[in-house]
């Protein structure tokens, strides 16, 4: 029947299973940029066109299966319709092959952890029956929303400047920290005369390096005061997720700096980018327990 648990089971399920994919070509697509040997028969980037081919599928074909059988719960096919926008314009930046180009990279990332922002959500939202969503609704935590929903917005931007950058020389240019190569802004990042800004923007890899170190000492003191604001939820679920994002923030702005220090070396860089999903992921639950918190006892907090 429409919208029932078993049909919220379903639904969830399906959307995790596109999840994984997404994740799937996040990584393959990192794998394939920081150079790693291909495996025998095909290349890292083939693997990722190909898990991110297989989100795409999967969505079509939960939509259709679910939609036809009416397990879909009421009011969701426009939320799916806008992850499966998503998921096609990562399989076509995918296969037009933006290894060449940066700009391109950065969008496909940027979409692709659009994606996953967007399943995850879902599959969070799913967990829980509605009823039990509406009444939790009631005591969101506005403040928290509000800096979380923050976080997350700095995060993409983030994110864009990692795939631009990655596209470019891969933080290399400048493989010290806290200075760039002796200078607070480098000379490189100044766009020429005759050039307008927007090329520096999107070209300069000391200009977009600088920005992304700049983004990531944001991040860092958004999210200490998120944290902190944390501190006054009276629901223990809420604080512990706030923890959680809290540790992950402070782990990928070490990563951040250690890829820098060894000029992207593969092993770093990589997990620089895994960690990025799981720090995607737990600002995204911390967001959910924000405007979905889990009743319990004000008094001794919520488990």
């Amino acid at each position: 029947e429409r919208g029932t648990a078993g049909g919220r089971a379903a639904t969830r399920l399906w959307l995790l299973g596109v999840v994984m994919l997404v994740v799937g070509a996040i990584l393959a697509g990192g794998l394939a940029r920081f150079g790693v040997a291909e495996p025998p028969g095909a290349g890292w980037r083939r693997i990722g066109q190909a898990l991110g081919t297989g989100a795409f599928v999967l969505w079509v074909s939960g939509l259709v299966g679910f939609g036809l059988r009416g397990l879909l719960p009421p009011g969701w096919l426009a939320r799916l319709t806008g992850l499966g926008a998503a998921l096609a314009g990562v399989v076509v930046l995918a296969w037009i092959d933006p290894l060449g180009a940066p700009y391109l990279l950065a969008l496909e990332l940027g979409l692709a952890f659009a994606a996953l922002g967007a399943g995850t959500w879902f599959v969070m939202v799913l967990a829980r029956p509605e009823r039990d969503l509406i009444q939790a609704r009631r005591g969101r935590e506005a403040g928290l929303g509000h800096l979380s929903g923050g976080l997350l917005h700095l995060m993409l931007v983030q994110v864009l400047l990692g795939g631009l950058l990655a596209g470019m020389d891969q933080g290399r240019g400048f493989p010290t920290w806290p200075l760039m190569n002796g200078s607070f802004l480098p000379t490189l990042a100044l766009a020429p005369p005759d050039q307008p800004l927007w090329r520096a923007l999107v070209l300069d890899p000391g200009l977009v390096q600088f920005i992304h170190r700049g983004v990531g000492y944001v991040l860092v003191i958004v999210g200490a005061l998120a944290w902190w604001r944390s501190r006054r939820s009276a629901h223990l679920a809420t604080r512990g997720a706030f923890d959680a994002a809290m540790l992950a923030l402070l782990g990928q702005a070490v990563l951040g700096v250690a890829t820098v220090l060894t000029a992207s070396h593969f092993g770093v860089a990589l997990t620089h980018l895994s960690a990025s999903v799981l720090l995607w992921v737990l600002l995204l639950r911390a967001r959910h327990l924000a405007q979905y918190p889990i009743a319990g006892s004000i008094r001794k907090g919520t488990q």
